[in-house]
This record gives C-alpha cells, sequence and structure tokens, in this order.
C-alpha cells in the first residue's frame, strides 16, 4: 500500500536471504511498523535494503552481512559456498556451512528509486553504495557507513579496521551527490 495507509500495528515488513542453490533460508529478519517499497542491493557477504518505517515516520536502511561461523577467519562464506578456497575437502552449498549474520538498521533522510553497489576491475577498491535518489540525482555512500558492526565506542584495533563510531542516521552529506547539483532524467537504475 502507499505510505501512511496502513497504521504500523498493521503493517509489517519480513525479509528472508536464501541460498539460491539449495533453497535454505540463510536468515530471517522482521521488521515490526514497516512497510515496503524495498529498494535492495546484495554484494559479496553483505545485502543493504531501504524501506519505510511508519512507527518513526522515517526511511530506514538496513545492513545484513552473512559470515561463515566453521571459518571465521573467512568472511566471504560465498567464496565457500563457490569452491574459491584452498581447503583439501570440496565444499559446495549442500555442505551446510554453519552461518551467522550481524545486521544493523539506520535512519536514512531520503526517499530511494534504486541502489546499486559500485565494482572495479581488480575489487581492491572499498565499496560505495550508489543510492538513485527520488529527486532523480545518484548519491555516493561509503560502505563502512553501513557497517552492522559499528558501535558508539570502537576500540582502537577497529579504528584502524575503518569502523565508524554509531549513528542512528546515515549521513548526507552535498559532496556525496555524484551528480552534483544535476539531476539523471528518467532515473530507473
Amino acid at each position: 500500500g502507499e505510505i501512511g495507509s496502513v497504521t504500523p500495528e498493521e503493517s509489517s515488513l519480513v525479509v528472508y536471504l536464501i541460498d539460491t542453490i539449495t533453497g535454505r533460508i540463510l536468515h530471517r529478519l522482521s521488521h515490526q511498523g514497516c512497510q515496503g517499497p524495498v529498494h535492495a542491493v546484495f554484494s559479496e557477504n553483505w545485502v543493504v535494503y531501504h524501506y519505510f518505517n511508519l512507527r518513526a515516520h522515517k526511511y530506514e536502511v538496513t545492513v545484513v552481512e552473512i559470515y561463515d561461523q566453521s571459518r571465521a577467519e573467512n568472511k566471504n562464506v560465498w567464496k565457500l559456498i563457490l569452491g574459491k578456497h584452498n581447503l583439501t575437502a570440496p565444499i559446495t552449498s549442500y555442505s551446510r556451512p554453519e552461518v551467522f549474520t550481524k545486521s544493523q538498521s539506520y535512519f536514512f533522510a531520503q526517499s530511494v528509486k534504486t541502489i546499486a553497489v559500485t565494482s572495479t576491475a581488480k575489487g581492491i577498491t572499498s565499496k560505495q553504495l550508489l543510492i538513485g535518489t527520488i529527486g532523480d540525482q545518484i548519491l555516493a555512500l561509503d560502505k563502512r557507513f553501513v557497517d552492522p558492526r559499528r558501535t558508539l565506542n570502537p576500540s582502537q584495533a577497529e579504528k584502524e579496521e575503518g569502523i565508524i563510531p554509531l549513528t542512528d542516521t546515515l549521513p548526507i552529506i552535498p559532496q556525496a551527490y555524484v551528480t552534483h547539483s544535476h539531476k539523471v532524467e528518467g532515473l530507473r537504475g
């Protein structure tokens, strides 16, 4: 329904992360008092999605990261699922790796038309979320802002790893608009 057409008590948004090879549900999240439209992007071992929180009357962005419990030092479970690793025994999706997830939600001041993520030739540059706003502009947001490991007081080791102190709202600074003051006519994706 349209935003505001249902009460927070009547509305909930349920998100499933599903292994598309086995059909196994990796994670389920329920957001009470929230509704779509939902815009999502998936990259490496994480997914970010945008929706409307009826209770707070604000848009929200949630990030979910998936980790392999059995090999905590290898945080990219998808490398394990796809068999790209240096182990003697092959691992497939059917091996049912023990996964755990971390998630965090943030308020976001913009309505969104589309979300994508940057990719580079060698894949070593830090990721940016590219957010197509309702105003037909494109906002770049450093993935570190949507890291579920953010805490109020990161340790020195966490700071060195690039963990940013936790805030309830994602920052939108004018310099982050890659379109500057221009609009992308008919922005869809």
